[in-house]
């Protein structure tokens, strides 16, 4: 046989030898099952037994990991650093930015333009002047005595320390 299971202080204890398929694993759990439920041996209900089997074969996971890493630490380097760089990755993948563009884009058929905004006056002329930057608007004159005018913005020197 390849299994056995007991009954302990803790539970019910099932022996497998080493060294067995996974087929013949199988098989011999389905054998102790099925022993379990005729009385012929410790009941062995399939939810326990489940948790059990996947403790197991985590417990070996982190036992084999172990062992790696005591035999020879380089061997897990490489990996480690592959999924850590594969983890940025996807952090900077991720991440979003928008970028503007100060200088307007190029007009179809390759010449360069501007949108120059037309008054209520000039409504018979073009607004779109091919090749040329639009003219800079000239600012409000302000009339010293009356002060700055309205929505204008005032500066002032900070005094500086010595």
């Amino acid at each position: 046989m390849h299994a056995e299971a007991e009954t302990a202080a803790a539970g019910v204890v099932v022996y497998l030898l080493p060294g067995l398929t996974p087929d013949q694993r199988k098989a011999a759990l389905r054998r102790l099952r099925q022993e379990g439920s005729r009385g012929c041996g410790p009941h062995l209900p399939a939810a326990q037994l489940t948790a059990a089997l996947a403790a197991d074969r985590l417990r070996t996971g982190v036992q084999s990991t172990t062992g790696a890493v005591r035999h020879h630490p380089v061997r897990t380097l490489v990996p480690a650093v592959l999924a850590g760089g594969l983890l940025a990755a996807f952090v900077f993948a991720s991440m979003y930015a928008r970028v503007d563009s100060a200088s307007p884009g190029p007009a179809p058929g390759g010449a360069a333009s501007w949108t120059v905004p037309v008054s209520p006056a000039d409504q018979g002329s073009s607004s779109r002047v091919p090749g040329r930057p639009p003219a800079p608007r000239a600012a409000p004159r302000q009339d010293p005595a009356r002060g700055s005018s309205r929505g204008a913005a005032t500066t002032r020197a900070l005094p500086t320390r010595p």
